[in-house]
């Protein structure tokens, strides 16, 4: 399996990049071979805070709304991930 450098967006990664190591990103497990893998719960968590990001509550409240699935610090960080994302997408 290929390696590759450099930093990679976790929403651009695929089953076929290998983890190179340090934080998995939240929505992604470690195979056996050492690739990522996205994990549907976790998809499912992310767009539960999409929604609720624009009823307008903290993220903390965010974070207690999900049922402690997530601290606010994750639910920050996949939100800024997300603006990232967006910012980054080919115009249609």
């Amino acid at each position: 399996m290929k390696a590759t450098t450099g930093w990679v967006s976790p929403f651009k990664m695929s089953a076929s990049i290998s983890f190179l190591g340090g934080t998995v990103p939240f929505r992604w497990k470690v195979d056996e071979n050492g690739a990522l893998i996205e994990v549907p719960e976790q998809q499912t968590v992310i767009r539960q805070i999409g929604e609720l990001r624009r009823e307008g509550p903290s993220l903390r409240s965010i974070a207690a709304r999900i049922r402690g699935a997530v601290s606010h610090v994750t639910v920050k960080g996949i939100l800024s991930n997300a603006d990232a994302e967006s910012e980054n997408e080919p115009l249609r």
